[in-house]
């Protein structure tokens, strides 16, 4: 009877374990992980059948920008990814530029990974997987590699709360209806994230260049850059 009751505590326990503690294991390094994504606001909206329904060039440049800059110039970013996300960029575009490209696939598809390293990419099975390497001591790249950016798609980014320090979100708002399919968890990012209502703590995090403005208008768009920081 008491090994039974022992037991039961122990469920009950395991049970009660707190969420974020993979968040404090796959950080033990102290590498930022961050979530970069553009949304129709007031849902969260962030694709439909696979596709964003914008084209925005200055919120495209604000990305590169983004996940290109480095406090330290001898060090590079790595931006991790889904396949699909990964083949939704134009071939002469990929792998992004001055940035480790990392795809996350399960279904581990017919392509040559030692080639694939050589042009920049990297291939793994999960987002754990991916983590662990960049904050490896005795990985090659762990050196080089300064921030981790999470750049989609929905079940990445919807999976990964756990583990981000901050989220870079541009919030979009329209007069133009768009059917949405795909939607960030914001019961999550509400219970784990606080939004920066400081234009200059934004800045800071991203090290905005002086051109840079956190309100923007665009077209028929207009959007807002801001930054939400780990409670």
């Amino acid at each position: 009877m008491c090994i039974f009751f022992f037991f039961k505590y122990l469920h009950r326990a395991y049970l009660k374990k707190p969420r974020n503690m993979s968040l404090n294991k796959l950080n033990s390094k102290n590498k930022p992980i961050v979530q970069v994504t553009a949304c129709l606001m007031p849902d969260f909206g962030i694709g439909n059948k696979g596709k964003l329904p914008w084209r925005l060039k200055k919120e495209m440049k604000y990305f590169k920008e983004v996940t290109t800059n480095t406090e330290d110039p001898t060090k590079k970013n790595a931006v991790l990814m889904g396949r699909k996300t990964w083949l939704s960029i134009p071939p002469k575009f990929r792998p992004l530029p001055d940035r480790l490209n990392i795809v996350l696939s399960r279904s581990s598809p017919n392509w040559d990974s030692s080639k694939l390293q050589e042009e920049g990419m990297i291939l793994c099975n999960n987002i754990h997987t991916a983590v662990s390497k960049l904050n490896d001591p005795e990985e090659s790249y762990y050196s080089d590699i300064e921030r981790i950016y999470i750049i989609g798609g929905g079940e990445i980014y919807n999976s990964t709360y756990d583990i981000c320090t901050h989220l870079l979100i541009t919030e979009i708002t329209t007069d133009i209806k768009h059917e949405m399919d795909t939607f960030l968890n914001q019961s999550d990012i509400t219970k784990l994230f606080e939004r920066c209502e400081d234009d200059q703590e934004w800045k800071d995090f991203v090290k905005a260049s002086g051109h840079l403005e956190s309100n923007i208008n665009e077209g028929d768009y207009r959007y807002k850059y801001v930054l939400y920081k780990r409670k």
